[in-house]
């Protein structure tokens, strides 16, 4: 079977489906928007760029024929488009059969603000022939939309990578980490406000932020006026490698964020064995279990923040019982294995359904 993802090969969401599905015996290639173009994704598996001869999205125009042109070569069975959007309003637009399809986020949740901007969304959506959501929320938002079956086909972590060793955390100081993009979207301000008191009263409590992003120094600053340099720690971009040894030396993850479609940095802490707090909002409450493998607070206001740190900080007993639970639930649930021979077996029921 012959794949063809369209996607941002930059991501490494669409790297990690590659590589998935390759290890899994299939043929695959990425084709991307010349912008979108990663050389060192590139490596790993086969990529195309398509040409954008126009600014913006009206470069869109044309890249419809450069896509059709290219599929004629290399004739894969099946392309799966990422990004409602854009990589999958242009499938629409060449009108590819069979079409895949996956919601990402902001695509099914921001971008229809407006009336043009909703009706490309609904093309792009009735134009595929399978539609993909990593969540539950992602789902139901994206059935306002369009009156179409849609398949739950989580974004799962690889328990080979992220495991739980707890001979990492160290004793003496409270880690508590957080592995964004820094923007506002994803609490960083209310979190650093949050933190700022916890610190008062908890002087073992340190605060390490993995990421990097517009924001940073704003942030910087932010911690700089509060005079929290030596609590708080700028880790900076961390390669997927090297994430588990870091996450693994955390005693508690967490995610105020505005707005999540879905929820794999979660996940990953998880399976690392840390216990986890998140905001109640989009796909979030999927991936904690309340009270079990960690905290779902109402939502990312400061001192709901606070308060849901400091629980969990002082009760040492129930967070060491969630961090082996929040193992156990990755594996029961999340399994990347599973999540990429879920999508496998929907590429072969379309295949043997259209044959």
């Amino acid at each position: 079977m012959k794949i063809a993802l369209f996607a941002p090969s930059t991501s490494t969401h669409t790297q990690k489906w590659a590589l998935g599905l390759k290890q899994k015996g299939l043929e695959v290639c990425v084709i991307t928007f010349s912008n979108h173009y990663s050389k060192t994704h590139a490596e790993r598996v086969e990529t195309y760029a398509l040409p954008q001869y126009l600014p913006g999205k009206l470069s869109y125009l044309t890249t419809v024929f450069a896509l059709r042109s290219l599929l004629s070569q290399i004739k894969p069975d099946i392309v799966h488009a990422h990004y409602a959007s854009s990589y999958g309003f242009v499938a629409g637009l060449a009108r590819i059969h069979p079409l895949f399809l996956s919601v990402w986020g902001s695509d099914i949740f921001q971008f229809p603000k407006n009336t043009l901007n909703t009706r490309i969304l609904s093309y792009s959506l009735t134009s595929a022939d399978v539609l993909c959501s990593t969540s539950r929320a992602m789902l139901e938002e994206t059935k306002k939309y369009i009156d179409k079956s849609i398949e739950l086909v989580p974004f799962g972590v690889d328990t080979n990578h992220f495991v739980y060793d707890p001979s990492q955390k160290s004793s003496g100081e409270f880690h508590i980490g957080i592995a964004k993009g820094l923007k506002d979207i994803y609490g960083y301000p209310k979190l650093i406000e949050a933190f700022s008191k916890l610190v008062k009263e908890e002087d073992c409590a340190h605060l390490v932020i993995i990421g990097d992003g517009p924001e940073k120094e704003r942030y910087q600053q932010m911690v700089k006026e509060r005079q929290l340099e030596e609590k708080v720690t700028f880790v900076g971009f961390v390669p997927q490698e090297e994430l588990p040894q870091l996450l693994s030396q955390l005693d508690l993850f967490i995610l105020p964020s505005e707005s999540e479609s879905f929820g794999v940095s979660a996940l990953e802490a998880e399976a690392c064995g840390v216990p986890v707090i998140v905001n109640n909002v989009g796909g979030l409450p999927e991936v904690v279990k309340h009270g079990e493998t960690g905290m779902i607070i109402p939502n990312n206001d400061p001192e709901e923040i606070y308060k849901a740190m400091k629980t969990l900080l002082n009760d040492d007993f129930n967070r060491h019982q969630m961090e082996v639970n929040a193992v156990q639930f990755v594996k029961e649930n999340y399994q990347w294995d599973d999540c990429v021979q879920k999508m496998i077996d929907l590429y072969q029921a379309n295949l043997n359904k259209t044959n």
